[in-house]
């Protein structure tokens, strides 16, 4: 038996928001939880059709844009206590232990153990090698001090070339940074390909120091560059005659760029003379570009949130970051960058690899995409997590994760990914809609508004397996699992006999987190074409002889994430609260739960749930319906986790209460300049509210801020909820 979709979700009324309601059909209840006995009507025999054993809608390989997922070969060498960083000579490689000491991993041949810090260091940071260590043997080493005045030191030592060991004795004193420890301190320690020595030094904890990161006369955040190759002849480093601030009265020579909170890590791309570095905000991290005199921002920035008073940085000359990372969901911090380049993989050439020092996830960021804010892909999760991440010299990304040294490799892609919709085979008849065996329809209580787009919901989940449910009735869909949700008009409106195809958007779940993709269909709306980037385009509707024209948005993978979220990112509809209800199928009108449950979707039975209030369901509860639209349109974001700045502490998920969605009453933390009020919501004012205001507006300013060009007039329970307050809880 197949079932062609109908695509109604039943409610108590129509909804203006393209087709997501229909009239209620006598029996249809969309509060209930799975625990009916019969919850179907008008119909004998199954809701849905036993799950085939083989199912032919499959999204496999890598899709083009997109970067190259990333395995991790056997392990090259074993570390005895883990490592924090390293650096390369030509004939091998030197790391650093968390119990302070370097060892040298030869081309060939066991670990030697260089040199121990332990009684000149509290704690070993990083090392470099020079270019022409062949020759000189030296490595420089950066340390905090375990006597005296709090420090970190900067110093050379030289490896005996016979044995390959460093003494203490060949130490030599490069710089000293006076009370820069601990939290904040920075820890970039690098050579350039100009023979040049990059430090990193960080703002540290207390606010006089923040102040000084953007003081040319202070060495707290800021890159430095210095020429140590004197040492030996003067007794101390020189200062390179381009650094930027050389000659200008009263600030420091050695500084080579300001406006950092605390520079991790630095690396160089091939042919490229300007570093690349990891600099840890408060909130975000971000990976900079930095040229010389650059100030990237600090502290009146951090990451992509500006922290001036009001919020408006429109007028700072600062550099913005290339790329902005947030630590959630198990994320917690860069532990390493590192260049692709040809010799690994096409795919990987002008690609910066990062990975993450809690979560394992390893990301890639294309540096030649424009999209570099929101757009970075995780390409492989590692465990244990990588404490570091470089590329070798002779070409390769590898990863250092506790005892071990594994290379990073491309992994083999033997399937094409559909660039045409109709070769993924997930549908019988695309134009129609109508699912191939395995791909099961759904629906949602509360749908996000996409100008009145009429929208079908597919899932597919693989033979074999199942839903994870939670204790708390989480979903949790297994790797390989495939979502689809088609966008469709009706040209001329109300003739249901116009509707065409515009989008299908695709979501899939890979071992290391969701991907998103969006298909373009084409003029008949019968097939549909893969983008690599997003689009924008006028579609024109004819309302009853009225052209409705406006701007329709095919999202890009990064404009997906700003949705989905940071981390792995996730799927937003498929929660037990937005499925709980009944569902038009074309056998008749069901309990969706129970018809899911059916065909063994779910790992577990089910908990007692209680639908999400539809927006349109003027039976429901005002407030319900009201924070099931915010919900829908407004808490994918706005939600701890979400694509809003770290520090907002506004929360317009459903299932918070009112006192803890700080709305109600409460001032807006950020300058505004599209709106006249100052208050996210005031009880019995709509036109008051900031979210109000912002849901009717388009443009600048508009909430959802992307892909959406028209207001929904849907939005009223909002206004209409907000109107019926008299006080704040």
């Amino acid at each position: 038996m197949r079932i062609r979709l109908a695509g109604l979700w039943l409610a108590g009324i129509t909804l203006g928001c393209g087709g997501e309601a229909a009239p209620a059909e006598p029996g249809a209840d969309t509060s209930s939880s799975t625990s009916s006995a019969d919850a179907t009507t008008g119909f004998d025999g199954p809701v849905l059709p036993p799950r085939p054993d083989v199912i032919a809608c499959r999204f496999d390989g890598t899709a083009p844009g997109m970067l190259p997922e990333l395995v991790a070969a056997p392990a090259l060498a074993a570390l005895d206590g883990g490592a924090i960083d390293v650096a390369f000579a030509p004939d091998r490689s030197f790391v650093a232990t968390p119990d302070r000491r370097i060892v040298a991993l030869p081309n060939e041949g066991a670990p030697i153990a260089v040199l121990a810090l332990d009684g000149a260091a509290s704690r070993l940071v990083a090392l470099a090698v020079p270019p022409d260590h062949a020759s000189t043997g030296h490595l420089y080493v950066r340390y905090e001090a375990s006597a005296g005045p709090a420090r970190t030191v900067v110093a050379r030592y030289t490896v005996d070339p016979d044995t390959g060991t460093a003494s203490s004795d060949t130490a030599r004193l490069v710089l000293e940074l006076d009370d820069v420890v601990g939290e904040r301190s920075g820890g970039a320690l690098v050579f350039g390909p100009d023979g040049l020595l990059y430090i990193g030094v960080g703002a540290t904890a207390d606010e006089a120091a923040q102040s000084l990161a953007i003081d040319p006369t202070s060495w707290r955040g800021k890159l430095l560059r210095i020429d140590p190759s004197a040492l030996d002849a003067t007794g101390t480093y020189a200062i390179p005659a381009d650094n930027p601030w050389v000659g200008e009265g009263g600030a420091s020579d050695e500084v080579w760029a300001m406006g950092l909170r605390d520079p991790w890590r630095c690396t160089f791309a091939p042919d490229d003379p300007e570093p690349w570095c990891i600099d840890v905000g408060a909130t975000q991290q971000e990976i900079d570009h930095v040229a010389a005199r650059a100030d990237l921002g600090w502290p009146r920035v951090d990451g992509t949130a500006c922290l001036l008073p009001g919020g408006d940085c429109s007028d700072l000359q600062a550099a913005p970051p290339f790329a902005s990372y947030r630590s959630v969901d198990g994320d917690c911090g860069i532990s390493g960058i590192a260049w692709g380049d040809d010799a690994d993989d096409p795919a990987l050439a002008e690609v910066l690899v990062y990975g993450d020092r809690c979560s394992g996830r390893i990301r890639g960021v294309d540096t030649g995409s424009e999209d570099t804010l929101v757009q970075d892909e995780i390409l492989a999760v590692l465990d244990p997590p990588p404490w570091a991440l470089v590329h070798a010299p002779d070409g390769g990304i590898l990863a250092l994760a506790d005892d071990r040294v594994v290379a990073l490799d491309v992994a083999p892609i033997s399937d094409v990914f559909p660039t045409r919709l109709s070769d993924a085979g997930c549908f019988d008849d695309l134009a129609d809609r109508v699912p191939a065996p395995g791909v099961v329809p759904y629906g949602v209580n509360a749908a996000l508004w996409t100008d009145d787009a009429a929208k079908d919901r597919f899932l597919v989940i693989p033979p074999g397996e199942v839903i994870a449910v939670g204790d708390d009735g989480d979903l949790e869909l297994p790797i390989g699992s495939i979502v689809l949700k088609f966008f469709a008009f009706d040209f001329a409106v109300g003739d249901p006999d116009s509707r065409r195809n515009v989008e299908a958007r695709v979501m899939i779940r890979r071992p290391f987190g969701w991907q998103f993709h969006s298909y373009r269909f084409d003029a008949d709306g019968a097939d549909a074409t893969l983008l690599e980037a997003g689009a924008v385009d006028p579609l024109e509707l004819d309302d009853h002889g009225q052209a409705v024209r406006f701007d329709y948005t095919w999202p890009s993978r990064g404009n997906c994430k700003v949705c989905h979220g940071l981390g792995a990112s996730d799927v937003l509809g498929v929660r037990l609260d937005q499925l709980a209800g009944t569902y038009a199928y074309d056998v008749g009108v069901a309990d969706q739960l129970e018809a899911l449950a059916s065909i063994g979707l779910f790992s577990a039975p089910l908990p007692a749930i209680t639908a999400m209030a539809r927006p349109g369901d003027l039976d429901a509860p005002l407030e319900q319906r009201a924070r099931a639209y915010l919900h829908a349109n407004c808490g994918h974001c706005h939600r701890p986790g979400g694509w809003t700045p770290p520090d907002l502490t506004q929360d317009l998920r459903y299932d918070t209460p009112l006192p803890d969605a700080h709305i109600c009453g409460v001032a807006t933390q950020y300058y505004n300049a599209w709106v006249t009020s100052e208050i996210r919501l005031a009880p019995g004012d709509p036109d008051g509210s900031v979210i109000w205001q912002r849901i009717g507006m388009r443009g600048l300013g508009q909430m959802p801020p992307l892909a959406t060009a028209r207001v929904d007039p849907g939005a009223a329970v909002v206004g209409e909820w907000i109107a019926s307050l008299t006080e704040c809880p």
